[in-house]
């Protein structure tokens, strides 16, 4: 598996090897940075697995970090906790309250489907 450059972690592209499909894209930031990343989605399931490669300080060619999920929903429900609390404890500024408050309409609407 190859690294995915800048542009086609940015881009979102998505490839299949070997009939296995792989979104490339940037990996949420963890840890002050975010990192390009290959996505092998499982077949017949849920679960996916996630190659994460260094592009910080201490740039890597080779997956540094491999992360196993079964389910993507559980993001988005950890994601609309994380900013509804954000939201409701004064962590969000008046200028983007707004448009978090959309996401957050979004959010729980793709997680109660």
């Amino acid at each position: 598996m190859n690294q995915p450059s800048e542009q086609e972690a940015s881009a979102e592209v998505v490839t299949v090897e070997s009939g296995v499909v792989t979104p490339r894209a940037w990996h949420p930031q963890i840890g002050g940075y975010t990192s390009r990343c290959v996505v092998r989605l499982a077949r017949g399931t849920m679960c996916f697995d996630v190659y994460n490669w260094h592009d910080g300080e201490f740039a890597s060619n080779t997956v540094v970090d491999e992360k196993h999920y079964c389910d993507a929903s559980q993001w988005l429900r950890f994601a609309t906790l994380i900013l509804e609390t954000q939201a409701a404890w004064g962590h969000v500024d008046d200028t983007s309250r707004a448009a978090t408050c959309r996401v957050i309409d979004r959010l729980r609407a793709l997680v109660d489907e």
